[in-house]
């Protein structure tokens, strides 16, 4: 029995002697290569979520700016224009004034027409006549003269002309003209016979002769 008992203890001895070099050495729980995998993918969700953090942060900034930025000065409302006066109504006007004898009045109103339409053949006309019935035969003459070249087929103004040239005493261009507006508008041969301002061409032969 006690030779049984020594074989087991040497057999147990010859064990411990064969791992007994090992004892102190620990055994790692993961390799070292996997540990390094981990620590890169680690350093790489980092750096992602920094960047980002600093993409986010500078959409972000971009909007406050947006948002903090002056408003753009606001124009001012420049009111339409008030419509032109109606020139014609404002001749028609003047001439009911000028039939009244109120001269001063129908004047303003032509020479307003004029200042807003300058070739204005009515106004202009109109205007002469006013002239000539203050005395102004000077400024008629010039009215008519400007009323001619705004609208030559026009007997009216031919007539004042030959009216005022006739009043002046120059007979023979009073009657270059009356012969004009006759030749435009015969009825201004019934205006002449009965006209004042040409008494001094009724006695005339070429004037009888023109006006029958």
């Amino acid at each position: 029995m006690s030779y049984i008992n020594d074989a087991l203890r040497k057999a147990q001895l010859d064990k411990d002697s064969r791992y007994g070099q090992y004892g102190d050495v620990v055994v790692a729980t993961t390799s070292p290569r996997r540990g390094g995998q981990w620590k890169r993918f680690f350093i790489f969700v980092v750096i992602a979520a920094i960047v980002t953090f600093f993409a986010l942060y500078a959409v972000e900034l971009k909007g406050i700016v947006g948002m903090i930025r002056p408003p753009e000065p606001v124009k001012p409302v420049v009111p339409a224009p008030p419509p032109p006066p109606d020139v014609n109504a404002l001749c028609r006007t003047a001439l009911e004034l000028q039939k009244k004898g109120q001269l001063g009045e129908a004047g303003q109103i032509y020479r307003q027409i004029l200042s807003i339409q300058a070739i204005h053949a009515d106004a202009l006309n109109n205007l002469g006549v006013v002239y000539m019935q203050e005395g102004k035969l000077v400024d008629a003459l010039g009215m008519f003269n400007r009323a001619v070249e705004a609208k030559p087929d026009n007997a009216e103004p031919y007539y004042n002309l030959a009216c005022i040239q006739a009043r002046m005493k120059n007979r023979p261009l009073s009657l270059e003209y009356l012969k004009k507006a006759i030749a435009i508008n015969p009825v201004v041969k019934a205006w002449a016979k009965e006209d004042h301002d040409l008494k001094n061409l009724k006695k005339n032969s070429e004037f009888k002769r023109i006006t029958q």
